[in-house]
């Protein structure tokens, strides 16, 4: 799933991704994103920190507090080291700044799907 407010944006990162075989989602605001994450059981979210009515650590924590594990990916345009410092605090995949290359993103990506799969093959997983 990729919740970013910018359709445009999400479309770009959704694009730069799908040669990885995945199925993507794109939501643009947390009530959608809420609604998809009780129907089907995503492996991965790419969070945007700054969406409309609440923030993506907003959204992240309600996450937690309902036991919900889903991995994240959070990006943001803000330049506060607060953000990445709470965001951690959630236990997030990864922490990145807008603007970035496409390449990076999808790098970090399938570092995460690698170390996951390696994890899980050896005894070792996630919450």
């Amino acid at each position: 799933m990729i919740l970013e407010d910018e359709r445009l944006l999400c479309w770009v990162l959704a694009e730069n991704l799908v040669d990885m075989a995945c199925s993507i989602v794109c939501v643009e605001n947390a009530e959608e994103a809420f609604r998809f994450i009780e129907k089907i059981k995503f492996h991965l979210m790419i969070l945007d920190y700054g969406l409309p009515g609440m923030t993506g650590l907003d959204l992240l924590s309600i996450l937690r507090k309902r036991g919900i594990t889903l991995p994240v990916i959070m990006m943001t345009a803000a330049n506060d080291p607060e953000i990445e410092e709470r965001a951690t605090g959630l236990d997030i995949v990864h922490f990145f700044r807008k603007p970035f290359g496409s390449y990076m993103l999808k790098k970090i990506v399938q570092t995460y799907f690698a170390t996951s799969c390696r994890d899980r093959s050896i005894g070792r997983h996630r919450p």
